[in-house]
C-alpha cells in the first residue's frame, strides 16, 4: 500500500533509504547510506524510523542492500578466483560470482545465486570466459575450456549475443570488471 506503485512512499522500494529516513528526504538522499554528517536529532530520527519497522510494525528483515563493486579491468587469474567457493566478504550474504562473456565480468551471485552456486549445474562456467561455452549452449569441458570463439558460426555469434544482452539487460547482473577479449577494445 505505501511501497507499491501508487504508494507515498513507491521511491523507497528496492533502495537504500537509510539516509533518507534520517534527514526526511526522498529522492536527492536515495541510494546514500552514509549519516555521518548527520546530526543527532537526525540520527535519533534515523533510530525512531528503525523501531517503527522493527518492533512496532514487526516488517521481517528479508534481506541486506548489497552494492557491487566499481568496474575494474581484471586478468585471467583475478577472474579465476570469484566462483562461488570462498567466504562471503564483509556485509554480504553470499560470495561474489564472476562470468566473463565478451570481455565483460558479471557478478552473477545478484539474483543467480542458487543456479551458479557450488554444486549447481551452471557453476562450471564461473571464473572464467564462458563466451564460447554460452554461444555453443555447452557445458561440455572442453568448450567451458577454450576461449577460441574463431570458429563460432554466425547463428553462435548471434546466441552469444543474446546471453550477453540477457544477462545485463533482463538479469541485471552488475558489470563488475572486463578482461582481454578478442574483437573488444
Amino acid at each position: 500500500m505505501f511501497y507499491g506503485p501508487e504508494g507515498p512512499y513507491h521511491v523507497f522500494a528496492g533502495h537504500e533509504i537509510t539516509r533518507c529516513l534520517a534527514r526526511g528526504t526522498f529522492q536527492e538522499d536515495l541510494d546514500r547510506g552514509d549519516v555521518e554528517d548527520c546530526s543527532h536529532a537526525e540520527i535519533d530520527d534515523l533510530e525512531n524510523w528503525v523501531t517503527k519497522y522493527k518492533h512496532i510494525k514487526r516488517y521481517p528483515i528479508a534481506g541486506r542492500l548489497v552494492h557491487p563493486p566499481e568496474s575494474r579491468s581484471m586478468t585471467m587469474e583475478e577472474l579465476s578466483g570469484f566462483t562461488g567457493r570462498t567466504q562471503p566478504p564483509k556485509g554480504r550474504v553470499n560470495p561474489p560470482m564472476y562470468i566473463g562473456i565478451k570481455g565483460q565480468v558479471l557478478d552473477v551471485s545478484f539474483g543467480g545465486y542458487d543456479m551458479y552456486k557450488p554444486g549447481a549445474p551452471y557453476n562450471i562456467l564461473l571464473g572464467k570466459d564462458s563466451s564460447r561455452a554460452l554461444a555453443k549452449v555447452s557445458l561440455d569441458e572442453k568448450d567451458v575450456a577454450s576461449r577460441d570463439i574463431s570458429d563460432l558460426t554466425a547463428s553462435q555469434i548471434k546466441v552469444l549475443d543474446d546471453w550477453a544482452d540477457k544477462f545485463k539487460n533482463k538479469k541485471l547482473y552488475p558489470i563488475v570488471g572486463t578482461y582481454p577479449f578478442p574483437g573488444s577494445s
